[in-house]
Order: structure tokens, then C-alpha cells, then sequence
């Protein structure tokens, strides 16, 4: 069984800054009654009018996935995905000829959940190819072990900070239990120096390896929310954090510059891996 969002690889020409090409990717959900797999009047038209609104549908490929809920046996789901994914796929083909390419793939059925309708759906994504830039990223960053030994004397406006022990889990924007206390410094430190300003800046790893996946996404696959940004649901993540605990949004930003600005290349080891995968913190004031 095919399944596209496993395929999150750029293939590395190892020159500095790296160009390649990668995808924008647009997306669309069709939802189906239970135990159905034929479009309705009301998905057709939400359907038609998001390919009608897409652009260069000559240049763009487009994936096709189906789902299913849980209920009923994982045989009999990963079958109804599959002609849900078909009939969205044969649509496609027949009513727009210049798309130039149609990949359809069955997921079968989704994790038990309160609104079991969103999971009777299949998921579009149109990919268009453009280009990206690997940037040389020389910039100057300090060392911090632990963010709650630090004094605010050793801190000046535009240095960047590079949290060691803030670790998520892979592929989630999900901290890891062991980071916890990482956390926890960040908040004090920002609760004990109230004019104090910074931003999150969120990067991910391993993606800058060869393939032969025409699909090459410059971020990455976030499970959490299903989506193709998790440098930005990472950083995003401990931004909400914050917010929660008190912290004014009015004092925090955050990015997401996904494999843009790796510290190592070519990734060598899982350490080299790590160094990548990581959140940095800028201090924008004071």
C-alpha cells in the first residue's frame, strides 16, 4: 500500500546553499456517509469548486487518499478507503484531463474518535513543484545546557540560543517527558524578567537524504495534525505553552524554517540528526 505522507525526503547535491525542488501543497477533504463510497451532491460541488479555483493543474499532481472510521473489520475499511480514493480518483481523470498526474492510495481506517464523520473522508493534496534554497546559516549561536542556570546579564538582543535537552517525539510536535524541565526554565526565566522578549524558532532533521520520491516536502510531517509543518507545530507548541502559563503573546513569536537551516550536512549519525532537530530561542528584547 502506497502512502505518500511517509515520503519526506530531498535528495542532497551537498552544495551550499542547496537548490532543489520541493512541492506547495494545497489540500481538500471530500467526506462520504456511512459505509458509502459514492459522492454526494454537496462534496461534489465543495470538490469542483476547489479544483476550479487551483492554478497550472497541467504542472500539478495530485494524491488521493481514502479513509474509513474504525467501526467494522480493518479488511472491510482498508477496502471501502480504497473505492472511496477510486471514486475521487476517477473523477479527477475524467473531468480534468490536463492534471498530469493522479496517485490514489487506501489508508483504510482512523484511529477511534468522538466525530467519526471526519474520518469517512478521502484527502486531496495538489502539489505544485517550486524551489527552495537551503540557507547558509552562519549565524552565531550559543551553547545552553540549562536554561535555568542562566543570568540575564549573559543575554544580549538578537542572540540565539540553542536549547540542548528540548527534545519532541519523532514526528510529532509533542515534547518528550525529559524536556519537560527545559521547559519549565524557559517560562521561569521569561516570569523573572518581565520586559524580556524572544522568539521560537522550530527546525526538523533527516529529510536531506536521497531518494527516489518525486515528493520532496522542505518540512516535516506533523501526525499530531496531519500536516506538512512541523518546524511550525513545534515552535508553535511551546508558544501555546507559555501563553497558558501567563506569559503576555504580546513577548513571544514563532517560526517554522523546517530542514532550511540545518547545523550539520551531510547527516552522518543519529547525533548529527539531533542537532538538527531542535528549537532555538532568539532574544528579540529586553
Amino acid at each position: 500500500m502506497w502512502r505518500f505522507l511517509s515520503l519526506v525526503f530531498i535528495p542532497t547535491s551537498l552544495v551550499s546553499p542547496l537548490v532543489s525542488q520541493t512541492w506547495d501543497t494545497i489540500r481538500h477533504d471530500v467526506y462520504f456517509a456511512t459505509d458509502q463510497s459514492d459522492i454526494s451532491t454537496v462534496e461534489l460541488r465543495r470538490l469542483v469548486a476547489f479544483i476550479d479555483e487551483q492554478q497550472d493543474l497541467a504542472n500539478s499532481e495530485i494524491l488521493v487518499c481514502g479513509y474509513a472510521d474504525h467501526r467494522a473489520s480493518i479488511s472491510y475499511n482498508l477496502d471501502l478507503s480504497e473505492r472511496r480514493a477510486s471514486t475521487v480518483s476517477d473523477f479527477l481523470i475524467n473531468k480534468y484531463p490536463s492534471i498530469s498526474k493522479v496517485i490514489s492510495a487506501a489508508q483504510g481506517e482512523q484511529p477511534a474518535r468522538e466525530h467519526l464523520q471526519l474520518d469517512r473522508k478521502v484527502s486531496i493534496e495538489v502539489l505544485r513543484p517550486t524551489e527552495f534554497s537551503v540557507e547558509d546559516y552562519s549565524e552565531d549561536i550559543t551553547r545552553v545546557m540549562d536554561l535555568s542556570t542562566i543570568r540575564l546579564s549573559e543575554l544580549s538582543q538578537g542572540m540565539r540560543l540553542r536549547i540542548e535537552n528540548l527534545h519532541f517525539y519523532p514526528g510529532r510536535s509533542r515534547l518528550v517527558p525529559q524536556s519537560i524541565p527545559q521547559l519549565k526554565a524557559l517560562e521561569k526565566l521569561l516570569q523573572q524578567h518581565p520586559t524580556l522578549t524572544i522568539k521560537i524558532d522550530g527546525h526538523v532533521c533527516c529529510l536531506l537524504q536521497d531518494t527516489l520520491s518525486p515528493i520532496q516536502p522542505s518540512d516535516g510531517y506533523d501526525r499530531d495534525f496531519n500536516t506538512n509543518n512541523l518546524s511550525v507545530t513545534r515552535a508553535q507548541n511551546i508558544y501555546d505553552y507559555l501563553i497558558r502559563k501567563g506569559i503576555d503573546k504580546g513577548r513571544l513569536s514563532y517560526e517554522g524554517h523546517g530542514i532550511k537551516r540545518p547545523l550539520i550536512q551531510p547527516e552522518i549519525t543519529s547525533e548529527d540528526e539531533q542537532l538538527n532537530r531542535r528549537v532555538e530561542i532568539v532574544i528579540t528584547g529586553f
